[in-house]
């Protein structure tokens, strides 16, 4: 006598023979299928697709392989599932005997660049997107990235509606995505993190709808990778994780739960999430992304945050620009972009398969050159920065061979010229928390600031209030490095960077520094600071003395005159083509 599993008429169960040749089925509930296996390409994980009637419903459910166990099993039984505590150890075994007469598939949960390893034993790349291209695979994640809309749709719609505008800024944004997702770690290329900011009318959102359109549903609800800035921290940061290639876009920050933005910016273009503990306080697994990201918000991100160079570099803020030629043209876009969407990132991909990495990166490189050629602004961010600009060029140049799309190159590159040249000033933090020291003094000189005087002899003029520190008028005008230092303002140690904080500045041991570069510092050999009264009847304290010149300003041969060029208009309207 003999039993095994077996199936008869849609039910599952044991057959039983017997030594003549007679047999027996025992049957213990409607048959559960394997409807497919799928291996998980990111962990090596097996799921299994199970499928089973209940009622005339036919249902569908995902089960790890490392789950065919009772325990787990029985709990599907509420789901409609025929399993019970007398049938649960037979079920294992039918599924177990499906199993050997089904081909697994491979699958995948994050989006973007991976690689495969052929038959050869070399590694190869492909796209993860809603099917794997270049290596067969299927998506099984949330997000809604089924690609909707085809190549001649885009061309012409983005034809009508969109060339001509800045919002080809906002195609080459979100195509760049897959460009960073690509060769990004190869060109030292982070997260590509761009900020717009201005009035409720300019087309901020529009601008990011088109962005995120390039790849995915630019939906603001469910499972998309569009967001509201109405989330944690930790949470906005979550969505990225596992992103390699498809944009993103965080909508309206005046309603974000940030406290300072600071933090979120780097920790956006580093590319990771925070590190987190598990239950038993071990560290967990920290999720990385390789993408580019949109922002938007009714203020500049550097207004909420502390001021350090760094963020300077690595968020690129446009602001105050009028994306769309007007608001119906802007409604029109964003209805067209949630029904159609996904493709060109689609499309881009297959095409960097097509050419190749080095290709791509010898595409990077030609426009991040042509960048710095043309850059009116040259000091030592200027070539940093044009990692992130020569990646929104050469996506813009690549969309051309891909698609079609004749953006126009030059005149995205003008406008990322002229916005560096508006921003730079942002750059020299040095030179702004002079400016914001000296003017947190003027406001507070009269009440905290004594004065040096001389009559027949020198006399401190003590301050209204509590003494912060003593200004020091040099009569006659004192020679310093071809500048005439007419005032210098003592400021003890501890106030002056107790001030500095209030105004956001964080690097305040580099910003002492530059201030000592630039003679702007009255100090004692081999220190930062002196060692001298500020009260007619104190004690010596220690002090950081800040000169003030009475030319202050740069040259007026190296004050670039901002000359209006191709880009620079802050309306869609004039917008140039080649």
């Amino acid at each position: 006598m003999a039993r095994y599993v077996d199936e008869k008429d849609g039910y599952y169960g044991m057959t039983t023979t017997f030594p003549k040749g007679h047999s027996t089925f025992e049957p213990c509930g409607r048959c559960v299928y394997i409807n497919k296996i799928m291996e998980i390409h990111e962990t090596n994980e097996v799921l299994l697709v199970l499928e089973y009637d209940y009622n005339g419903r036919m249902v569908t459910t995902t089960l790890p392989r490392g789950n065919l166990k009772k325990s787990v099993l029985l709990d599907y039984a509420k789901e409609g599932m025929d399993v019970f505590e007398h049938t649960v150890i037979t079920l294992i075994k039918y599924l177990q005997w499906q199993e050997e007469s089904i081909e697994p598939l491979t699958g995948h949960k994050n989006v973007g660049w991976d690689i495969y390893i052929d038959d050869d034993g070399v590694k190869c790349d492909f796209f993860k997107g809603y099917k794997g291209l270049g290596y067969a695979s299927e998506y099984l994640g949330d997000f809604i990235i089924k690609p909707e809309g085809k190549k001649r749709e885009y061309q012409d719609f983005i034809s009508k509606h969109i060339l001509g505008t800045p919002l080809e800024l906002a195609v080459a944004v979100g195509l760049a995505a897959v460009l960073v997702g690509f060769i990004g770690s190869e060109v030292e290329c982070d997260n590509l993190f761009v900020h717009i900011f201005g009035d409720t009318s300019s087309g901020k959102t529009t601008f990011g709808v088109v962005a995120v359109g390039m790849g995915s549903k630019p939906e603001f609800k469910g499972q998309t990778l569009a967001r509201r800035y109405n989330g944690t921290e930790n949470a906005l940061l979550q969505v990225m994780v596992g992103n390699t290639g498809l944009p993103v876009c965080f909508d309206e920050a005046k309603e974000a739960k940030i406290r300072d933005f600071s933090s979120f910016i780097y920790s956006i273009e580093s590319g990771t999430e925070k590190l987190r503990l598990d239950r038993d306080a071990s560290v967990r697994n920290v999720g990385e992304y390789h993408t580019s990201i949109v922002s938007t918000g009714e203020f500049s991100l550097s207004d909420d945050s502390e001021r350090a160079t760094g963020k300077e570099i690595r968020l690129q803020q446009f602001g105050n620009i009028v994306w769309t030629r007007s608001a119906k043209e802007s409604e029109l876009i964003k209805g067209f972009f949630r029904k159609k969407y996904g493709t060109p990132c689609a499309l881009l991909a297959l095409h960097l398969l097509k050419i190749g990495r080095e290709a791509a990166i010898q595409c990077f490189t030609r426009n991040r050159e042509k960048f710095i050629r043309h850059s009116r602004v040259m000091d030592t961010f200027t070539e940093r920065l044009s990692i992130k600009y020569g990646m929104i060029l050469a996506a813009a140049e690549l969309a051309n061979e891909a698609m079609d799309f004749n953006l126009s190159h030059d005149a995205i590159l003008e406008m990322l010229i002229q916005n560096e040249l508006e921003t730079s000033e942002c750059r020299d933090i040095a030179q702004i928390a002079y400016d914001y020291v000296l003017g947190q003094i003027n406001i507070f000189y009269c009440d905290h600031f004594a004065l040096l005087i001389f009559t027949n002899k020198m006399e401190i003029v003590p301050p209204k209030k509590e003494t912060w520190g003593l200004r020091v008028i040099h009569k006659p005008l004192k020679k310093i490095n071809k500048k005439k230092c007419y005032l210098t303002v003592y400021v003890q140690k501890d106030k002056m960077l107790e001030i500095l904080l209030k105004g956001n500045f964080k690097d305040i041991s580099v910003i002492i520094k530059k201030w000592k570069e630039r003679d702007l510092l009255d100090y004692e050999a081999g220190r930062n600071t002196r060692f001298r009264k500020i009260s007619q009847t104190g004690t010596k304290v220690h002090v950081y003395g800040l000169r003030v010149f009475d030319n202050p300003n740069k040259d007026p041969a190296e004050q670039d005159a901002n000359p209006a060029g191709i880009g620079v208009t802050k309306t869609a309207e004039g917008w140039p083509r080649d």
